[in-house]
């Protein structure tokens, strides 16, 4: 990133370029400032998953997918919660302030229809997110990517 002083804004650049600074979009979309310790640390992460009748894989399967995602991504994990119980439980350690994020495998395990986008609202009403290796949602709640496992 290096100030341009023609558009008065950063913009981004290669680190060779003279005047550059260090790439932080990983660290500021990976991590979390901690106003307290006044440094950065890693944004926890809840796991998240259901069985769905006739899916091809299990349960274990996917549970493993999203923690290979969420060590590639380098969140921390908290805690793990499956099954019909397992998203209230995962919403209730974000408003507790346990986790910043659910973590899961693919969208259609957040639910079907209607029930994925009040899922991914609720995430975001209690201050968190919603992230997976299937899972692509923008800074307004909407789902932009998503893959099914």
């Amino acid at each position: 990133m290096r100030w341009d002083l023609e558009g008065r804004k950063f913009v981004r650049c290669a680190p060779d370029v003279e005047g550059s600074g260090p790439d932080l979009s990983r660290l500021y979309e990976h991590a979390r400032w901690d106003q307290a310790a006044r440094r950065w640390v890693r944004r926890r992460a809840v796991l998240f998953s259901r069985a769905v009748r006739g899916g091809r894989a299990t349960l274990e399967e996917l549970t493993k997918a999203a923690q290979r995602w969420r060590a590639e991504q380098g969140y921390e994990v908290v805690g793990e919660h499956a099954g019909t119980r397992g998203w209230r439980e995962a919403v209730a350690d974000i408003e507790d302030g346990v986790a910043d994020l659910v973590v899961v495998p693919s969208v259609e395990r957040l639910g079907f229809g209607k029930q994925v986008f009040e899922r991914i609202a609720a995430a975001y009403a209690a201050g968190g997110d919603v992230a997976g290796p299937g899972v692509q949602i923008n800074g307004n709640g909407r789902i932009v990517g998503a893959s099914t496992s």
